[in-house]
């Protein structure tokens, strides 16, 4: 079955962002993830990629799924390892910080 929504992936992360939008700019803009299938409208759901690993994002649903801003501790976690991390590392710690934050 070949179906263009459905990463050949063999793991699909997903992460809980109250803005799915925002969330997928700031994640191309200090991670230098691309963006693979957006859907809903408003957007409920992008999976993007990097290489050859795939995320999920969508946004928080009630009594099922929330944002850790709500909860007020973190629901997620992402490893990435990168030969190059030095400018890397610093841009996503004070994004990191930023989008916890909500500034």
């Amino acid at each position: 079955m070949n179906n263009r929504s459905v990463p050949a992936a063999i793991m699909l992360p997903h992460l809980v962002y109250r803005n799915v939008a925002e969330a997928c700019e700031w994640l191309t803009r200090v991670f230098g993830f691309s963006e693979y299938y957006r859907h809903g409208q408003p957007v409920s759901g992008i999976q993007m990629y990097m290489g050859d690993a795939y995320i999920m994002l969508t946004g928080p649903r009630e009594g099922r799924s929330e944002s850790p801003a709500k909860l007020g501790y973190g629901t997620q976690m992402l490893t990435i390892i990168e030969d190059s991390t030095a400018s890397q590392t610093s841009r996503a710690i004070v994004g990191c910080f930023r989008s916890m934050l909500g500034t």
